[in-house]
């Protein structure tokens, strides 16, 4: 599992077409862009700057060693796969894989496949509808050219990759865990010095990294909590070739589930233009938790006794620079 960003298009420019999509298809693309720093943020960058405003240029996920980001909502239709008001422009959702030389290309063709799964489940795509963007387009594109070039693996092998995620049950059909796997990058005596570690992680990438606090006084920052084990894992490993060589994951003792609890009561004193500035920059919430995405998001806003649909608004104005 990886998180996925969302830093949607403004409605009305060009490179956001706005037609109904019925999400029939998934095209997939590697960028073509080996320069360093080309990763996901990067080409989330690109499509909202002004040259991309003005051409006929988008898809709506971009996914690399260590993230995704979205562009697009999946319903709407996209300029990506060089065949004008084809099914791949017009029917499918657009995923690009990053490149980039400073990147892992393994990891983030890794991530793609679990990105892709996911999209799989969410609206009922057969992994038979999963194509290259030369299946659009076989005269002049040579794409996902790493992919079609057995790298990091052949593309028989990619879509087995993606099969074997959809055959595997849901998080909803596996037995609940007892035990958090929680992935921590250090431990300080001093929450000054656990803020510095905060905003190093956060530079590397690690827009959710938050501190926890405990009996022993003891100020930790960590980067993720996961019920399953190889994703703890996933995450320190990424942690460690970002430079964090000291990080770790830490379990707790297993507990026994208890019944789901109400919700806390409302938290008034955050403000919509707050909330939304907080999630605009990836920052957490004041209780030092991240805002997440979706039904997430929705329900950790409304614990703040905020509308969600308000705070969203207003993230939209500040993604489309108002």
């Amino acid at each position: 599992m990886i998180q996925i960003h969302q830093r949607i298009i403004p409605k009305g420019r060009r490179n956001r077409p706005g037609r109904k999509n019925p999400m029939e298809f998934i095209t997939i693309h590697n960028t073509g862009n080996t320069s360093t720093g080309a990763h996901a943020e990067a080409h989330s960058r690109y499509l909202l700057g002004d040259v991309a405003a003005g051409l006929p240029v988008s898809w709506h996920y971009t996914v690399d060693c260590r993230e995704a980001w979205q562009h697009l909502p999946d319903n709407e239709d996209a300029f990506h796969a060089s065949d004008g008001a084809g099914a791949g422009n017009r029917r499918s959702i657009g995923v690009e894989i990053c490149v980039n030389q400073d990147g892992n290309l393994r990891q983030a063709t890794d991530n793609a496949v679990w990105l892709v799964a996911e999209l799989c489940r969410r609206h009922n795509i057969p992994p038979a509808n999963i194509r290259q963007h030369n299946h659009f387009d076989p005269r002049s594109q040579n794409c996902p050219r790493q992919l079609r070039a057995g790298q990091p693996y052949s593309w028989a092998e990619f879509i087995q990759r993606v099969t074997s995620l959809l055959d595997q049950p849901t998080p909803q059909e596996q037995p609940p865990s007892q035990a958090l796997h929680r992935v921590q990058l250090g431990a300080f005596g001093g929450r000054d010095n656990a803020n510095n570690l905060i905003l190093e992680a956060k530079r590397a990438g690690f827009s959710d990294a938050f501190i926890s606090s405990g009996a022993d006084g003891l100020f930790r920052v960590q980067i993720g909590a996961f019920r399953d084990l190889a994703n703890a894992t996933a995450q320190r490993d990424r942690a460690r070739q970002a430079g964090f060589a000291d990080a770790f994951v830490v379990t707790a003792e297993a507990v026994t589930p208890t019944p789901p609890q109400p919700p806390p009561a409302p938290r008034p004193t955050l403000t919509v233009e707050q909330a939304a500035q907080d999630i605009f920059r990836g920052r957490p919430a004041p209780d030092g938790q991240p805002w997440g995405t979706g039904a997430t998001r929705r329900a950790r806003l409304t614990q703040f006794g905020l509308d969600p649909q308000a705070v969203q608004a207003r993230v939209n104005q500040l993604m489309a620079g108002r």
